[in-house]
Parts: C-alpha cells; structure tokens; sequence
C-alpha cells in the first residue's frame, strides 16, 4: 500500500471504529446489565480521550508523523480488544478513552502528513478522504448488524474491527511519510526524502501549517481546513498571484509616469 492510499483511508478507519461502538450500543448494555446512563458515559469518555489525544496532534509538527500516526492506529486496535474481552463497566469506560486519544492521534497526524504530501491536489485528496469517512460510518454499524444476523456475540464485531486496525497501523508504520520541518529549517529530515512538488503551498494571509511552523517553530500544525484556503469563499493561489501582478504592474505605471 502506498503511503497516499494509507493515508486517504485513515478516516475510513477511524469512523469505521467509531461507529462500530455507537452501533453496539444497546448489544453491550443488555450483555453488561448497564444503565443507559451508564452506556452514554462509555460513549461519552471519547471525548475526553480526544482532548488528551491533542497532545499528539501538536507534536505531529516536532516528531515523526510515521509513529505518531501508526501508534494512534496501534491504540484504536487496543480499545477494540478492550471493548472485545471487557465484563465490567470500567473497562469499557478506560477503552472508550483510549478510542478517543489514539483516534486524534492518528487522524491529526495523518491529516498533516496528507498537507505535505498532496500539494495542489489537496481538495482533490480532502474530498476522496471525507467521502471514505462517510463509508466508515456505514461499515461499524453493518458489522455488528452482520455479526448479529450470524447468531455471533457483538464482541466478535469488535474483535475483527481490532485484528484489522492493527493490519493498518502495520501498513502506516511502513509508509514513508513526510517528517516535520525542524526548527524552521528548510532542509527536510526524518522519515522520508524531500519530494519536490509535494509541499503544500500558500500566499498572502492564509497561510498552511508548513509554513507557520517555519515562522514560528512553536505552533502546532493543527488540521483546521481553513488554514489551506479551502473555506468559502477563499482565493486560490493562482488568484491571488495574479492580483499581486495586477497591482505590482499599477505601481510601476505610477512610478513611470512623469510628475
């Protein structure tokens, strides 16, 4: 697999486990003897795992995106396991904590490496990346509904989502992605060799995380999509390069012209 197709599939896999777990919802309530209460506190750790899984998302600009990403992959394949082998509402509320952390962890990670690497192609890539999402929403569901239709435990759903995320963080840990800029270096080290093309580019004030890492080493290349020129209404590159020429051409016609 190449490190492209990996990385267009993270959000496949990251709704895909997600969803696996809103779907067996009412499965492991009844199995467990949980409250609804209860069952909505197991999914409601996610968020807290999330925030702490932050902490990833900012080195994902310091540290090797490669380990950052597969270890986030490694991590939801360990809340499955929990979710699979777990008999006490405990554990279910310590897997829905790990889902939440190592599923920001991947999917940040892998979002930022996908910035470097699809350089104009980025729309292109991001729309191919939330169509898989909407896929991924589908597929957790339908794997607990197919597990069920089988006469099988909900927790064999759940043991099939963990044996195939770990396969993909096998896949993410041998593709080369692109590293961080160090220190506001030009020069690129790390996990893979520079590739020409393949920096995401941007002018004027919007400005990507590639480049306000170079500027200031200190910030965090978080994955807000408006940071690519991609909300509404935003001027592409080739826009705004050609109203700098336009207004360049206007200041040397003034400049040219006799007082």
């Amino acid at each position: 697999m190449s490190a492209l197709a990996a990385l267009l599939l993270v959000r496949l896999a990251d709704e895909s486990a997600i969803f696996l777990l809103f779907g067996a919802l009412e499965s492991f309530r009844a199995d467990l003897g949980l409250s609804y209460a209860q069952a909505g506190l197991v999914l409601a750790s996610i968020g807290p795992g999330a925030l702490v899984g932050g902490v990833f998302s900012a080195a994902a600009d310091r540290y090797s995106r490669r380990v950052i990403v597969a270890g986030g992959a490694f991590g939801l394949a360990l809340s499955l396991v929990m979710f699979a082998l777990g008999a006490s509402f405990a554990v279910l509320v310590s897997g829905g904590f790990v889902m939440g952390m190592a599923s920001t962890a991947m999917v940040d990670g892998a979002e930022v490496a996908l910035v470097d690497m699809a350089g104009d192609d980025l729309r292109r890539y991001l729309a191919r990346s939330n169509l898989l999402a909407t896929v991924g929403d589908l597929l957790g569901p339908a794997l607990v509904a197919a597990t069920v239709a089988l006469g099988l435990s909900w927790r064999v759903a759940f043991g099939a989502g963990a044996v195939l995320m770990a396969l993909y963080g096998l896949a993410l840990a041998g593709s080369p992605l692109p590293p961080p800029v160090r220190h506001g270096d030009d020069c690129y080290d790390g996990d893979a060799a520079p590739r020409p093309g393949l920096r995401a580019v941007a002018d004027g004030p919007i400005l990507t995380p590639y480049h306000r890492s170079k500027t200031n080493p200190l910030l965090p290349r978080v994955h807000h999509f408006q940071w690519f020129g991609l909300e509404p209404g935003s001027a592409s590159s080739a826009d705004r390069e050609k109203e700098r020429d336009r207004r360049g051409g206007v200041g040397r016609d003034q400049e040219a012209a006799p007082s």
